[in-house]
């Protein structure tokens, strides 16, 4: 990152700061509980390493393609990598297409960016958790920060459509925390389509199970997130 781009981002940072905390200390809730909102946020605002949050996103560290799990889908091999498919192949594929991305760390920067712009500043998230006695022993980050990542990470897994131009969050039919994603672990996304139907539009609805998987050795195999996502394409 250039040292213009993060004087650009420092400077609509203290902006969002110059924004948000009169909406923090005006928010609903008792005079106590605003009164600890706002330095919370100033808080975490002030924590936020932009350049270090925006090198640690700036790419999804590879993972694989999507495959199919027989030669009897699109044409692609068993245990083999596809890339542009047409409407017909991706129908077809529902039941047998998996996959499993690349993996994003969840750093500290991160955690107090999505503190602040979400203006949850939690003490269990902050950097000082550990020590202030978190039955976590070490900050975690916000559920809602891991769900939000099963949008690049499984978006990068999907294949091109062919004819579709567009593609659209439709929402979740179910979503569940499962473990805590402790500051440092990386987590990718292990992907599976579940179905296919066409939708108005000449678009059409992807059902996909997604796990994330959190590196941290203390959660083990367990997801740390499952959810069942909806993702519309249209031409």
């Amino acid at each position: 990152m250039s040292a213009s781009s993060c004087e650009r981002a420092q400077k609509r940072t203290a902006r969002l700061l110059v924004q948000l905390a009169p909406q923090a200390a005006s928010s609903g809730g008792a005079g106590h509980a605003r009164g600890r909102s706002l330095p919370l946020l100033r808080e975490a605002l002030a924590r936020v390493d932009l350049e270090s949050l925006l090198a640690d996103g700036e790419h999804v560290a590879a993972g694989g393609a999507g495959s199919f799990d027989s030669a009897d889908e699109a044409g692609s091999s068993s245990g083999g990598t596809v890339g542009a498919v047409n409407v017909a192949e991706w129908v077809a594929g529902a039941g047998s297409w998996t996959a499993v991305s690349g993996a994003v760390a969840v750093s500290q920067a991160r955690i107090d960016a999505f503190s602040a712009v979400t203006l949850d500043p939690q003490w269990i998230h902050g950097a000082e958790a550990g020590l202030a006695g978190s039955p976590y022993g070490t900050p975690i980050a916000h559920g809602f920060l891991v769900l939000s990542l099963l949008s690049p990470l499984a978006a990068s897994t999907l294949p091109p459509i062919k004819g579709m131009g567009m593609g659209i969050n439709y929402g979740l039919n179910r979503v569940r925390f499962v473990a805590p994603t402790r500051v440092g672990a990386a987590v990718h996304a292990s992907v599976a389509l579940a179905a296919v139907k066409r939708i108005n539009g000449g678009g059409i609805e992807s059902v996909l199970d997604v796990s994330l998987v959190s590196s941290d050795p203390a959660v083990g195999d367990k997801p740390v997130v499952v959810a069942q996502w909806l993702v519309r394409h249209y031409p």
